[in-house]
């Protein structure tokens, strides 16, 4: 696949502080730097990234944000407290989590694309379009009561599904894949939408979607290890698997707690959509896994569950 999605330009970037920077990095080539800076008591550090198509425009910028980067921080975090005033306000009797659920609809639009209805970057900055990070504004979407919003990532993620790969790990910024994921680990999308369903009552997103959740769940038989209802494959944690030994051919208990998950919501969707025998086939496959995921990823002497086993043993 073609990783170069946008034409080339000239890009500078400058980083900075208001204070000196140190930077580390992990043991890993691939791993992220971590910038550090040694604030006393009472002083307020600020980090800021600029992007420019020349040297010129760069310094211009990092000059000005030398003298005004913390009234430009508090001009944002005016408006997003200006914001958050406009919100319904939750009162569960916990200070800590009536917060939470009070910015979850202000983050949310944050983070979402403004002309791709249901795209929702990674984080606030640094990340694009991940599906599994790109999936998980469904459940707050759901609780913050804005069911629309949700509906709509499942169905950008359906329409994003690749005919051979399913839903991407990565997408270019040209909405093309760019990273394939497990198969099990897809099934977080299956998972998603009955969690929507049962939130909105919206059985009708489900029969939509239905076509995408069968697919995945095919595709997921085809590597069940020796009829114990597991899946085999890549794992989807962690982000370095040579470093827990994981070669490829792995039982992750990660992917394999989805896969679970997606069976159930299938088994519900098919008992109301009156297919009895695509319902117990995933009731079956479900009571498989279960029982092998027990057998195969709990270590008793320990007394927790393993990351992963391999299929090869």
């Amino acid at each position: 696949f073609e990783l170069h999605d946008a034409p080339r330009a000239e890009t500078w970037i400058g980083i900075s502080s208001d204070l000196p920077l140190a930077a580390t990095r992990g043991y890993h080539a691939r791993s992220k730097h971590y910038l550090v800076s040694e604030a006393s008591a009472g002083q307020s550090a600020a980090y800021y990234l600029a992007f420019a198509t020349d040297r010129a425009g760069l310094e211009r910028r990092l000059k000005e944000l030398a003298g005004n980067v913390h009234a430009e921080c508090d001009r944002l975090m005016a408006g997003y407290e200006c914001g958050l005033a406009d919100e319904p306000r939750v009162a569960t009797g916990n200070v800590v989590l009536d917060s939470f659920f009070m910015q979850q609809p202000q983050v949310l639009r944050a983070i979402e694309l403004p002309d791709r209805p249901g795209a929702f970057k990674a984080t606030l900055a640094g990340y694009f379009l991940w599906g599994w990070d790109g999936m998980m504004p469904i459940l707050p979407c759901a609780l913050a009561n804005m069911p629309d919003k949700a509906a709509a990532v499942l169905r950008f993620w359906s329409d994003m599904c690749h005919p051979r790969f399913g839903i991407p790990l990565q997408l270019t910024t040209g909405f093309e894949l760019r990273l394939n994921n497990a198969f099990p680990a897809q099934c977080q999308f299956i998972a998603s939408l009955y969690h929507a369903v049962v939130t909105s009552g919206n059985l009708e997103l489900a029969k939509e979607l239905l076509p995408t959740c069968e697919f995945i769940l095919e595709q997921c038989r085809q590597d069940e290890v020796a009829g114990s209802g597991l899946v085999a494959g890549t794992a989807l944690w962690p982000d370095f698997p040579e470093a827990m030994e994981e070669d490829g051919y792995d039982i992750s208990s990660l992917n394999n707690s989805l896969l679970y998950q997606g069976l159930r919501a299938m088994e519900y969707f098919y008992g109301e959509f009156g297919k009895p025998d695509q319902a117990e086939d995933c009731r079956q496959w479900a009571n498989r896994l279960c029982g092998s995921f027990v057998k195969h990823l709990y270590d008793e002497e320990q007394g927790f569950f393993i990351s992963s086993c391999s299929s090869l043993d």
